[in-house]
């Protein structure tokens, strides 16, 4: 799986973010992270967005994600068998 944050979702590399978001029966929202990253997801944060949004590279580096631009959106949806955007 392979997860591309843009926009108002690159807040997900705010771990202060997604600690704070839960849904019901869910859980939170950085335990759900978590697990996708234990299960091998790569995430690509948009370096246009999170300049955008005043958000430090360094958040999206703790989070593991590469920094990604619309060509590599582009390619990487091109690439994928199933593609979901929220």
């Amino acid at each position: 799986m392979t997860v591309f944050l843009a926009a108002d979702g690159v807040q997900w590399v705010n771990r202060a973010v997604t600690d704070a978001v839960a849904g019901l029966g869910g859980g939170k929202l950085s335990d759900g992270l978590d697990a996708i990253k234990q299960g091998g997801a790569s995430f690509y944060a948009s370096k246009m967005s999170l300049g955008a949004r005043g958000i430090a590279d360094d958040a999206a580096r703790a989070l593991g994600a590469e920094f990604g631009t619309p060509k590599i959106l582009v390619q990487l949806s091109l690439d994928a068998d199933t593609v979901l955007i929220y």
